[in-house]
């Protein structure tokens, strides 16, 4: 099929660029109101959370590698969602 790795690289390109609007957003809200769910760059201790949240929620599942290549690649755009108890 013709175009079809240009097809791909503008689907991973806007995919992208979703995610640095979404992380942009999140943090322009962060600073302005007392956030009850806290964004925060995803680290290495954060794949069998990620993992179980997954297998929970998803139908598709994926291996602890697939989110440590992610992690490993991008790591500006891997976010976790963390619920903040405030008391």
């Amino acid at each position: 099929m013709p175009g079809g790795k240009g097809l791909m690289r503008l689907n991973n390109q806007a995919k992208l660029l979703f995610l640095y609007f979404l992380r942009s957003s999140a943090l322009a809200i962060e600073s302005t109101a007392k956030p009850t769910i806290n964004l925060r760059l995803a680290t290495a201790g954060d794949i069998s959370g990620i993992q179980r949240c997954n297998l929970a929620t998803l139908p598709e599942n994926y291996q602890a590698s697939f989110y440590a290549s992610h992690l490993k690649s991008w790591p500006d755009l891997a976010l976790v969602a963390e619920h903040v108890v405030e008391r």
